[in-house]
């Protein structure tokens, strides 16, 4: 694996090999004025498009949205995530078309009925 990174220290480049030195993967990683990554495109041996994601940049200067495209452009997955006062994220939740896949969350109160 052979990584490149801008001035600031951020990869921009990731490109995976096979044992016979071919490559394998190749990810571009694309950032903002404030070093936020804004966008990565992931392409395989033959120069083929697997995904592109796009991250939307709350003005805490958190991900908020992650956008996951296909390669024909076609939104495939939403990540929205949520966090505290204090940036942390406390929920992040995956949809598919219209219908939530995954949540990711922390449970801080517990209510038991009897």
């Amino acid at each position: 694996t052979v990584y490149k990174y801008n001035d600031k220290k951020k990869c921009v480049e990731e490109t995976i090999f096979d044992s016979d030195k071919k490559m394998c993967s190749h990810l571009t990683n694309k950032y903002n004025d404030r070093g936020k990554k804004i966008e990565s495109i992931h392409t395989v041996s033959n120069n083929e498009l697997m995904q592109r994601d796009v991250y939307i940049i709350d003005d805490k200067g958190k991900t908020s949205v992650s956008l996951r495209y296909d390669p024909d452009g076609e939104l495939g997955r939403i990540a929205v995530s949520k966090f505290d006062n204090a940036g942390n994220a406390i929920e992040t939740n995956i949809y598919v078309g219209f219908d939530r896949i995954f949540y990711f969350g922390s449970i801080i109160e517990y209510e038991y009925y009897k």
